[in-house]
């Protein structure tokens, strides 16, 4: 073998070597990845991170905590589940909204401040000092109610603190059957059992009626207009007449519930 084919033999080889090695002249790594894929994996990375960063900017909403009690069904319902809770309660400076949201949170019902307090404002309502130990939900909240001059009112199956002309609502029109009460007492003589001479002349005792304490209507609207709500009667809208069958009176709702538990009381006295 001659010494050129020798020469040109070691330069192809030389050559192979080189083109299996990096650039730094050491072998090639299998395992490794070329640049190319490199980024894309590192592209691929960042992705999450990048989401994730994304969800941590956006506002946490808080989910709304179920009601664990179905709504009431009118405002004597809702007073009847708050007075069957026991609590104890230590206020020092609570705020009135913060009151009620107590109250709301230990009903298990809705209990808010109403609309129209809240278009008037409650700003000026002072913070509320007390310490009760083992009352009823339904003491606590009057208190509240009487600390704050609220009202309680009961609408859209929500018990409402609101304020006290909210709370009478609109006058209403009702007509009350009061003729058993007015009604004359019809007096039927009895048979004459006195001995008489033969020829004396017997007199026949008319039938009469005679009134009793209530037969005048007029007794029954000055005895209503003193005892239910004798400030209200003086409103616009609000009115009372009878006659001897029935009182046709355009009131309160709050003020004919009293009107109710006096014709009842008169009814029981007959």
């Amino acid at each position: 073998m001659t010494a050129r084919r020798l020469f040109s033999m070691m330069l192809v080889l030389a050559l192979s070597f080189s083109a299996r090695a990096g650039d730094d002249g050491k072998p090639a790594d299998p395992a490794k990845k070329p640049p190319a894929e490199a980024k894309t994996d590192a592209k691929k990375d960042a992705k999450p991170a990048a989401s994730t960063e994304a969800k941590e900017k956006k506002p946490a909403v808080a989910a709304p905590t179920p009601l664990v009690r179905p709504a009431p069904v009118d405002l004597e319902d809702a007073l009847r589940r708050l007075a069957r809770t026991r609590v104890s309660v230590a206020f020092k400076e609570v705020k009135f909204q913060e009151a009620v949201d107590y109250v709301r949170r230990v009903a298990g019902f809705n209990v808010m401040v109403s609309p129209v307090l809240q278009a008037k404002g409650v700003d000026g309502i002072l913070p509320i000092t007390m310490t009760l130990t083992d009352v009823s939900l339904r003491q606590l909240a009057e208190l509240v109610a009487q600390f704050s001059g609220t009202k309680f009112k009961f609408a859209d199956s929500i018990l409402q603190f609101t304020t006290p002309e909210d709370a009478r609502g609109k006058p209403v029109l009702r007509i009350i059957a009061i003729g058993d009460l007015t009604m004359k007492l019809h007096n039927f003589p009895g048979p004459e059992l006195d001995l008489r001479p033969s020829n004396a002349e017997f007199v026949e005792t008319p039938e009469s009626d005679v009134e009793n304490a209530w037969s005048d209507p007029q007794k029954v609207i000055e005895m209503i207009q003193r005892l239910c709500s004798p400030d209200s009667w003086t409103d616009k809208d609000v009115s009372i007449s009878a006659d001897e069958n029935k009182l046709i009176v355009k009131q309160y709702p709050e003020v004919h519930k009293e009107i109710a538990r006096i014709i009842a009381m008169l009814r029981a006295a007959r």
